[in-house]
This record gives C-alpha cells, sequence and structure tokens, in this order.
C-alpha cells in the first residue's frame, strides 16, 4: 500500500554507515542518508526511496515506521 507521508525514526546508539542500511532518494539525483540515533525523515509526496541492504554481521537497524 502507498502512503502519502511516512516518518522514520532511528533508534540505534551507533550505526557504521558500512554496515549499509542506508536511506536513499531521488531529488534530482540519489540522495543519501545515514542512519543515526533519534534521527527522523520525513517522506512526503511519494517520493522515489530506497534502502540499501546491510552485511551480514551488521547488527539489527531498529527504527520506528510512521505512516
Amino acid at each position: 500500500q502507498m502512503h502519502d507521508k511516512a516518518i522514520t525514526i532511528y533508534l540505534n546508539d551507533e550505526w557504521n554507515y558500512k554496515d549499509g542500511g542506508l536511506f536513499q532518494y531521488m531529488d534530482k539525483d540519489i540522495k543519501t542518508i545515514i542512519p543515526k540515533y533519534n534521527r527522523g525523515v520525513i517522506q512526503t509526496g511519494k517520493v522515489e526511496h530506497s534502502t540499501t541492504i546491510t552485511t551480514t554481521n551488521a547488527p539489527i537497524r531498529k527504527s520506528i515506521q510512521i505512516f
């Protein structure tokens, strides 16, 4: 199901970008947001986005999703 708006709040105390799990979206070109504790990402207008895969030894990437 598509939603018009969404919020992601990252909960890991620490996250190494080399572990993957990065949020990416299109804004003329690809932009990347690294998960950081208590960082919120707000999506509106059905922006094309994805998340990079995590490495096999990455910790579980914890987040809250609000739609």
